[in-house]
């Protein structure tokens, strides 16, 4: 009933202002207009009318766009975009794959994702609709054709730019290494599933998330290299276009975008003498992921991924306060990955239902290593454009360190010993 929500907001935001003019402190009461905003714009997104609905289980065919795509062992999934119509999901067993920006005509049988069975059980339907995808659809080679390429200027630089980088890594680094910097530093999922599982049995599968780490570690970089060469009062200048590019490179993912914004903001307050308060920054970020995409709030890498940078502002400094006894940096590195997990604990026990007993140890040791594969990589994708002789020489440092990543005691710990499964029952 989005018209009595429209109500109640608009009255509460008349009470809320005469409540002002008296001279009183209104912060806590402003969660209520922004609450129903968000429940008329979650009720919108949710209910919206599926066009696909009058073509379910017909053969039709529809030309479009791609958006994204991913190949796998025999078959490609990719994302194309009609002019007339919501994204649809394609699966292609076999034959010549798309890549983005082409124009394609597919023809199959129209699908509907379903919802969940099961209370508390994947919804495929919710899972797609965060992505704008109303519909999928299964075809073999001979139900495509790849009539032709169409992309802005912009588009085409970028996807040029990512298609540089990867070949970058691949060339010159042993294929699991350049798939773990392909994943871990743009995004894209191409790392082995058995390196996947080793991670998150440690507790480490956050770092194959391009998330607020890769951009705190970019920034961190950047800020320290132009304190060498004595540029820091042009830091936002230089710093700004670089995030909003990396952004852009890894398909502009949530967590991206509200580091960016959390970042963006720091430095510019930086810069021009302004004081942040960090708490504002984040809310700021979530409201606008939250504002052009509502159904975000139920997507579970936005969740951890805000919850843990909330746990760090709040619990970072009282646990580094109590570790004095310890070496600066080695009680930094505690005190961060403490106060995440304090944060994200709750999560991963009703979403995964276990507790990794190690992950505090192998983020101890896991961190400092990904900081340096992180920085190395950036490095190697700048030289790429510019120096490519360079970025190879880049790629052979960084082996050692990713090979060392794997190879750390705790990944060979077996699954029982690291991890307590729960019942929720």
């Amino acid at each position: 009933m989005p018209y009595v929500f429209l109500t109640l907001m608009a009255a509460s935001v008349v009470v809320l202002f005469f409540v002002y003019k008296k001279g009183k402190n209104v912060s806590l009461f402003l969660i209520l207009p922004f609450a129903l905003l968000g429940a008329i714009l979650t009720g919108f997104a949710l209910n919206a009318p599926n066009p696909y609905e009058r073509l379910d289980g017909k053969f039709i065919a529809i030309k479009g766009k791609v958006c994204d795509v991913k190949e796998e062992e025999g078959y490609a999934k990719y994302v194309v975009k009609p002019e007339n119509l919501p994204k649809i999901l394609i699966t292609q067993y076999g034959g010549e794959y798309p890549k983005k920006g082409d124009i394609v005509e597919v023809r199959g049988i129209v699908s509907l994702p379903k919802p969940s069975s099961n209370p508390g059980g994947f919804d495929y339907q919710l899972f797609l609709r965060k992505k704008g995808i109303y519909a999928v659809m299964r075809i073999h080679p001979y139900g495509t054709s790849i009539i032709g390429r169409r992309a802005n200027l912009f588009e085409e630089i970028l996807w040029r730019a990512q298609e540089r980088i990867k070949e970058n890594f691949l060339a010159s680094m042993p294929k699991k290494d350049a798939q773990f910097l392909i994943t871990s530093f743009l995004g894209e999922k191409v790392l082995d599933d058995q390196i996947l599982t080793q991670f998150r049995t440690v507790g480490i599968s956050y770092i194959t998330a391009v998330a607020g780490m890769q951009v705190a570690i970019i920034s961190g970089f950047v800020l320290y290299i132009l304190s060498l060469v004595h540029l820091t009062r042009y830091r936002a200048f230089i710093l700004l276009p670089v995030l909003i590019f990396y952004a852009f490179l890894t398909g502009l993912n949530p967590p991206v975008i509200r580091a960016v914004v959390m970042a963006s903001i720091a430095v510019i307050g930086a810069t021009y003498g302004k004081n942040k308060n960090s708490i504002n920054s984040l809310s700021f970020a979530a409201f606008l992921i939250l504002l052009f995409n509502p159904l975000m709030l139920w997507d579970v890498g936005f969740q951890l991924s805000f919850v843990a940078t909330l746990a760090i502002l709040y619990f970072y400094r009282p646990i580094d306060e109590r570790l004095f006894k310890l070496p600066s940096y080695l009680k930094g590195i505690i005190a961060l990955n403490l106060s995440a997990q304090i944060g994200t604990i709750p999560f991963v026990m009703y979403y995964f239902h276990y507790i990794s007993f190690v992950s505090f140890l192998s983020n101890i040791a896991i961190v400092p290593l990904v900081n340096i594969a992180i920085i190395l990589s950036f490095l190697s994708a700048f030289l790429g454009f510019v120096f490519p002789t360079a970025s190879v020489f880049v790629n052979y440092i960084n082996i050692p360190f990713i090979e060392l990543l794997f190879s750390t005691s705790f990944l060979k710990i077996s699954l029982r010993q690291c991890k307590c499964f729960l019942s929720l029952q």
